[in-house]
């Protein structure tokens, strides 16, 4: 698990970890980030199993 530190677009900052997400088209294993509180945030890139941009 590894942990990141980012700006918004208004500019807060935005913590979190990095861990596992399935793709919701097709169940592939992804990066994503979450937030301290384990809520998802964003599927990170593209699915490279069904191409689906998430």
């Amino acid at each position: 698990m590894a942990w990141f530190s980012e700006r918004d677009a208004e500019g807060n900052t935005v913590e979190g970890r990095i861990g596992e997400a399935q793709c919701p088209v097709c169940g592939y294993s992804m990066l994503a980030k979450y937030d301290e509180g384990g809520e998802l945030l964003e599927i990170i890139g593209s699915c490279p199993a069904c191409k689906g941009e998430l």
